[in-house]
């Protein structure tokens, strides 16, 4: 039998190689949505890369309300008080 993180890392390492497999085949892509909004004007991409980011706030703020997600216990500090421009200058770079 496996132990209980096993099968959490299992399940989600499955459901994360569907989702890329789907997002691949779609053409799902933040930048391929701004360049077609930019050289011929269609918003259909860009829609869906907006509701997918608004989708996963909405989704992470819940998680958090409820109670399951707790993140200021987490490593990076999201919920933090202090801004520090060169960690998300630094983090944008690297994304």
């Amino acid at each position: 039998m496996l132990d209980p993180n096993t099968i959490i890392f299992l399940s989600g390492f499955c459901l994360s190689f569907v989702l890329g497999l789907v997002i691949a085949a779609s053409g799902f892509c933040a930048f391929g949505a701004i360049a077609d909004w930019v050289s011929f004007g269609d918003r259909g991409r860009l829609g869906a890369w907006l509701l997918a980011i608004t989708t996963a706030a909405v989704g992470v703020f819940l998680l958090q309300l409820i109670g399951p997600l707790r993140l200021a216990d987490a490593v990076f500090p999201y919920t933090s008080s202090n801004f520090n421009p060169l960690r998300y200058t630094l983090g944008g770079f690297i994304f």
